[in-house]
């Protein structure tokens, strides 16, 4: 997460979470080092901790624990047209006795995104790092027979690109998108109203339990993605 100083945009402080799960079956815990790396921009930091048998810890960053968080005059993230899609890319291994024994890449872009109703018909107004956008959306249907390639995806998104689109409302029919469609729009800087597999003529989930565990997965999947705008449920 990126908190960003107002009002110039000129400095952003980074929040990193990480999930770490010891699989294990002994008694005994394991000491652990966590450590991280902003790919290229000279930023490093790590820590030590014990994780129990079947334990499961979220580890967290601040920039107030570790200053070199606090990145000054940082590449911004724009939608298209409105600047440039920045991005950085985030590296974070788990080390037991020296030795590595997971990691996950990630890329990232510092943006702030922001909206209000403050208009007289009580519409909905967006705003990047500070900039109003007018937003001109589509709708965005997944592909209900599953013959998605990347190639297709990458494709059917340039084209949307070119068409002036800033914005898709990705249909919450039932079908989640992947991991490459929302690293695209990324790239191209279009930003996704996301939706959760609930619209006007469907019922509620009868199991609520498997909806929500749902949920929570696809935020955790796709939250760090800058083209990412709002949530509706």
């Amino acid at each position: 997460k990126s908190e960003l100083r107002k009002p110039g945009y000129d400095q952003a402080r980074e929040s990193i979470s990480v999930e770490v799960v010891n699989s294990t079956t002994g008694f005994s815990g394991i000491n652990c080092v966590v450590k991280g790396e902003i790919i290229g921009e000279n930023i490093i930091f790590e820590k030590k901790f014990r994780v129990l048998r079947g334990e499961e810890k979220v580890l967290s960053f601040s920039s107030e624990e570790f200053p070199q968080l606090v990145i000054d005059s940082p590449r911004l993230w724009w939608p298209v047209n409105k600047g440039p899609q920045n991005l950085y890319e985030l590296k974070l291994t788990v080390s037991v006795d020296g030795v590595v024994c997971d990691s996950v890449k990630t890329k990232f872009g510092i943006r702030e995104i922001t909206s209000d109703t403050n208009t007289p018909d009580k519409s909905r107004v967006f705003y990047v790092n500070g900039k109003r956008l007018f937003i001109r959306g589509t709708n965005w249907i997944p592909e209900a027979m599953l013959r998605t390639s990347d190639e297709r995806t990458y494709a059917e998104l340039r084209y949307t690109r070119q068409s002036g689109v800033n914005l898709l409302r990705m249909w919450g029919g039932g079908i989640a998108e992947s991991d490459y469609f929302f690293q695209v729009c990324d790239e191209l800087g279009l930003l996704v109203w996301q939706e959760f597999w609930m619209t006007g003529d469907t019922r509620h989930p009868q199991n609520k339990i498997a909806y929500l565990g749902n949920v929570e997965s696809t935020v955790k999947r796709i939250r760090s993605h800058p083209s990412l705008a709002y949530y509706v449920a």
